[in-house]
């Protein structure tokens, strides 16, 4: 005779982060048959009111002492991080990392640099709020770790590759990442855990700038990643030998000993107010001598990249915000 299922009404449960349901079978040889014959959903399988609820290892319990009556349990529950629940007996250690890609779009404002200085026009007005748009990737990668080191790990947060990686994608594909395009933008626990615990998982967090196509492949790496603050040169200043009359104010000219030359075409300015040209500072008209502000100089550089489009240069500042580092500690890249 085969073995017979019913529902167990008293089983059954039904919440937002758990439920449960059983059943009575009857009939059954063994553990195998009888949950053969209550055809409780496989580990993992979604909830059928609640995709997020995701099935545990099914339970059997026998009810008599000759093995005639069982009982079958399934819970359902919301896994660790959004995760699986993992299979009796699997290493947590050894399961694959998973990974989530996000596309975004960033929007930067070009009128200062990072010191906070504004960068200035031909008349030393500051260059009005324009800002610029630039399409971001982000990707978290989860992965099970013994334990949290925050001492490892924050050494990493705010820093680009220094080498190209690679990322294995499906089908044992490699995504190649050249150097100075991903930044790590945070490593932590993907949510709570207990102390003491078997593992910990781990989220980091990572963003992927693209370098500009006009930018010569020998010049991308950390220096001119798109991490870095670039900023628009807008800066003019100078008065010309025309035989216009002279303002007084602080200007840009060349100085041989005492004598203060006037230039006869415009000079760009960096962030900082201070002449990109070799041989120029910012003085004023003799008569009447102002005072200019110190404006400190930036951590490093600025580093200047220069395009060109049609005939009219346009001078890019880089500032370095983010440092390289050796990707390939993380655990989560290739060569």
């Amino acid at each position: 005779m085969p073995a017979i299922a019913r529902e167990k009404w008293s089983s059954y449960e039904y919440g937002g982060v758990t439920s449960a349901a059983g059943y009575t079978i009857t009939g059954a040889t063994d553990e195998h048959s009888a949950l053969a014959a209550a055809g409780l959903p496989v580990l993992n399988s979604s909830h059928p009111r609640n995709v997020l609820l995701r099935a545990e290892q099914p339970i059997v319990r026998k009810l008599t002492a000759n093995g005639s009556t069982w009982e079958a349990t399934v819970r359902w529950s919301i896994p660790q991080s959004g995760g699986e629940h993992l299979a009796p007996g699997t290493d947590p250690l050894a399961q694959p990392m998973e990974v989530e890609w996000q596309r975004g779009e960033e929007s930067e404002a070009i009128d200062r640099d990072m010191n906070g200085v504004p960068i200035a026009n031909s008349a030393r007005d500051a260059f009005e709020g324009e800002t610029g748009s630039t399409i971001v990737r982000y990707l978290r990668v989860f992965k099970n770790l013994p334990f949290y080191e925050y001492e490892k790990w924050v050494q990493f947060e705010d820093t680009v590759n220094a080498k190209a990686v690679s990322l294995i994608s499906g089908a044992g594909k490699k995504i190649i990442i050249p150097a100075g395009v991903c930044r790590v933008l945070a490593i932590e626990p993907a949510g709570r855990f207990t102390i003491p615990c078997a593992y910990v998982r781990m989220m980091f967090y990572l963003g992927f700038k693209g370098f500009p196509w006009w930018l010569p492949a020998k010049q991308r790496g950390v220096t001119t990643s798109r991490w870095q603050r670039w900023r628009l040169d807008q800066g003019m200043r100078a008065w010309y030998q025309d035989g216009a009359t002279k303002k007084i104010g602080p200007i840009v000219t060349t100085t041989t000993g005492s004598k203060v030359d006037l230039l006869s075409s415009p000079v760009r300015l960096d962030g900082r107010g201070k002449p990109m040209l070799a041989g120029c500072k910012v003085t004023s008209i003799p008569q009447e001598p102002i005072a200019l502000a110190a404006y400190p100089p930036p951590p490093k550089g600025p580093v200047t990249v220069t395009r060109e489009i049609d005939g009219d240069k346009f001078t890019y500042l880089v500032y370095q915000q983010c440092a390289g580092a050796d990707f390939l500690k993380l655990g989560i890249f290739t060569p």
